[in-house]
């Protein structure tokens, strides 16, 4: 009971934080880019403490910092992205945001074969096929 109470007090905070937040700020889209913001900022925290706590030179590690580059450039665009809303960026300042985006998608990318490549060093793969096989065996045997 008290830890859906505590819940209900947590979304209700966030609820009137958004709500002050728009009533600061006066245009929705500006509340949303600067609440994108606050959770970009304390996904760099929690990635960069998590980073910190991983073994120097483990490929775990190596994947969280191309998470963390990931969200640095999401928060970058965002960042710029607000910026836009309040200056309204001429010429080529208005594709400046895209770099961004597009740097953070290709470090996804890299994220992406690292996983796989954990996944082989684990075993994960291996350890798949003979799952799958045993089942094929077991469902003849039916």
């Amino acid at each position: 009971m008290k830890e859906m109470l505590a819940m209900l007090v947590w979304v209700i905070g966030i609820i009137i934080g958004i709500f002050a937040i728009y009533m600061i700020v006066g245009n929705f889209e500006m509340t949303i880019g600067l609440i994108s913001l606050s959770f970009g900022i304390l996904a760099v925290i929690w990635a960069s403490i998590a980073r910190k706590s991983l073994s120097p030179g483990s490929s775990l590690r190596r994947y969280t910092s191309y998470f963390l580059f990931c969200i640095i450039f999401m928060l970058a665009y965002s960042t710029w992205s607000v910026f836009d809303g309040i200056i309204r960026w001429k010429g080529i300042f208005a594709y400046i945001g895209y770099i961004f985006l597009t740097t953070a998608f290709f470090v996804f990318t890299i994220s992406a074969y690292q996983i796989r490549k954990v996944g082989q060093e684990f075993g994960f793969e291996k350890q798949a096929k003979k799952i799958k096989t045993a089942m094929k065996k077991n469902n003849r045997k039916r």
